[in-house]
């Protein structure tokens, strides 16, 4: 960014080493020290580089060391010393604007070279009132030569390209000569209009500079199974990430052929997160970094591709503050009629914060049964004996029993696209849930506030031989929404905000 900006420099770009005279450098500098508001204008409206053209555009310096398209903020090679007008848009090099449209202290304003264009010819003679040089309250005249024609002018009135000398001001006005400046007189008056329109460029380019470096970006979601990462052992932490990724760089380059890294951030509790209230965390963050592990090296524009990631170590069932990055590293760019253009060594970058790891408790209560409000005990004498209204024992037609649950399987889906639970088809599975029992794993997967569904079959068992009802298969589907524990910026104060699942 530094770079770009210093071809926002007339002495930079017009071959004019100047280690004792600064020039409009030196001038910003001490304004701003002075004054921070005396370029806002200037500074609150960046002039960027055309985005599309700098991705789509080979550069004009491949074969002298610049190969990648970048080199398009510098100099695109379209300016040739006598076509100024093409210096205009936001399509030509910083270089090659500021070399065609302003002076430096030590370039001749009047000398031929092409390399160093005279711009004295694109003016117009033009006195202003000015503050006094040596400070008094009254404003004095002074005459300069306005560019107003060829290139930049600055507005329809033009801008100040040099002060003019006395000499020249009366061999011009009293003798009729021609004569122009021919050594620069670069006053406040000028660098206050070069800083007004180079300043614009150098802010706008040096940002689309770190924008093309950051210019990657990867869409990520959730995958197809309804989670990230599932944990059906207690003891044991999530051991793969699965995530959706798509390409969605601006103006569609393609992530054709790179490595592919999962970064994991979290923090970890430093009590029971479950227990229904904020808990303390560890100070500092925790990484988990993975290669992709199926070889896939694409990331493509249109539908997602499904990525696979083996974690070296796991993310601990007490995790809190967990985000997921996505990391391409590889080519990034077009193939053109003309070749690719591009980087081979590109980057792109998708972030996503997901839940923390959220418990799924599946509970049989049907070792108790509600009469009249009461609770009884499963099979008890108290309960097969109750009375309805019209005197008949409910036990004759309601099954007041106790039930153990068997062969339960239970499968995620997103909220869009149900997926059923089956024998052949589940994510996690219970052979049997004793009357007044709960088995328990946890999931990562979408954030409070985002339900997803799980659908669950499973059998019942009866435990007791007077239990003669019939029991069929039952499947059910209900939502769920993973449990957030992490901290956030609310106001400018950072807050742990903390809800369940549901």
């Amino acid at each position: 960014m530094h770079l770009v900006a210093d071809m926002a420099v007339p002495e930079h770009t017009r071959n004019d080493g100047h280690p004792f005279s600064p020039g409009i450098e030196a001038y910003v500098e001490e304004r701003l020290g002075k004054d921070r508001n005396s370029f806002d204008s200037a500074l609150g409206r960046p002039y960027f580089f055309d985005f599309k053209t700098l991705q789509t555009t080979p550069s004009a310096f491949a074969a002298r060391g610049a190969p990648i398209p970048l080199a398009n903020l510098f100099d695109r090679d379209l300016y040739f010393g006598t076509n100024p007008e093409i210096t205009t848009g936001n399509k030509i090099g910083l270089a090659e604007y500021t070399n065609a449209n302003f002076l430096s202290t030590d370039t001749n304003p009047v000398d031929a070279d092409v390399a160093i264009p005279p711009l004295l010819t694109s003016t117009t003679p033009k006195v202003f009132a000015i503050t006094h040089p040596l400070g008094y309250p009254e404003k004095v005249h002074r005459w300069y030569h306005v560019k107003n024609r060829d290139g930049e002018t600055g507005g329809d009135d033009g801008y100040k390209l040099t002060a003019m000398s006395v000499l020249s001001f009366y061999r011009q006005t009293l003798f009729g000569e021609s004569l122009l400046a021919t050594i620069p007189i670069l006053d406040e008056p000028v660098y206050e209009d070069y800083a007004r329109l180079l300043l614009p460029r150098a802010v706008g380019y040096a940002a689309t500079a770190l924008n093309y470096f950051f210019r990657g970006d990867i869409e990520l979601s959730l995958p197809e199974q309804g989670f990230y990462s599932i944990a059906t052992d207690e003891r044991e932490g999530f051991h793969q990430i699965r995530v959706q990724a798509r390409n969605v760089t601006v103006n569609e380059e393609e992530m054709p052929a790179g490595s592919i890294e999962l970064v994991v951030r979290h923090k970890t509790a430093l009590q029971d997160p479950f227990q229904g209230i904020p808990v303390p965390v560890s100070e500092n963050f925790s990484y988990i970094v993975a290669q992709e592990a199926n070889g896939v090296r694409s990331i493509p524009q249109g539908s997602p591709v499904e990525l696979v990631f083996s974690l070296p170590e796991e993310i601990p069932l007490n995790a809190t503050d967990v985000t997921l990055q996505v990391v391409y590293h590889g080519r990034l760019g077009f193939q053109t009629v003309a070749g690719y253009v591009g980087e081979n060594q590109g980057v792109g970058v998708g972030f996503l914060d997901i839940s923390e790891p959220t418990v799924v408790d599946y509970i049989n209560s049907m070792d108790v049964v509600c009469v009249n409000g009461e609770i009884l005990p499963a099979g008890s004498e108290d309960a097969l004996n109750a009375l309805d209204a019209q005197e008949k024992k409910i036990s004759s037609y309601l099954d007041l029993f106790a039930h153990d649950i068997v062969d339960s399987f239970l499968k995620y889906s997103p909220q869009n696209k149900i997926s059923y639970a089956s024998p052949l088809h589940y994510d996690a599975t219970l052979s049997r849930v004793p009357a007044g029992h709960y088995a328990r794993h946890f999931v990562l997967t979408e954030p409070h506030g985002t339900y997803v569904r799980i659908n669950d079959q499973m059998q019942i068992a009866k435990k007791d031989p007077r239990d003669t009802f019939l029991h069929l298969a039952s499947r059910r589907t209900f939502f769920l929404q993973g449990m957030i524990n992490q901290e956030i910026m609310e106001d400018g104060v950072r807050t742990r905000y903390y809800c369940h699942g549901e």
